[in-house]
């Protein structure tokens, strides 16, 4: 009788751990490997800075602070080259959603930005 109370306990424990092993702690039930949920990872921010006058370039980014550097210096460029003013629209795309869209736009030969921050790892 104790042997067959030590086993169904022992079922139950391993019934248990092996549910709660399949959970996670997120709010919206998906987390990303960075510890970021989905959600915010799948934001897209579009800035664009300088003068609309001048040449235009399309950057993308996989991290908005890259971006405001990015407007910063061509605020610098178009003080110091008022001759050639430039224009600069940053997309910041999630991480994977960056590199997969320029991978696609490169084989496919058409749509890839002017500059593109990659992460080459």
């Amino acid at each position: 009788m104790k042997k067959k109370l030590v086993s169904a306990l022992m079922c139950a424990t391993m019934a248990v751990t092996m549910l709660a092993g399949c959970g996670n702690g997120s709010k919206n039930g998906t987390e990303a490997a960075d510890g970021g949920t989905e959600a915010a990872e799948s934001k897209v921010v579009t800035n664009t800075y300088g003068d609309s006058k001048g040449t235009h370039l399309e950057m993308w980014t996989f991290v908005e602070l890259h971006a405001q550097h990015y407007g910063t210096m061509v605020e610098q460029w178009n003080k110091d080259h008022p001759d050639k003013t430039i224009e600069i629209t940053c997309t910041t795309y999630p991480y994977n959603d960056m590199h997969t869209k320029l991978l696609t736009s490169l084989e496919a030969g058409t749509g890839a930005p002017d500059i593109c921050d990659v992460e080459v790892g």
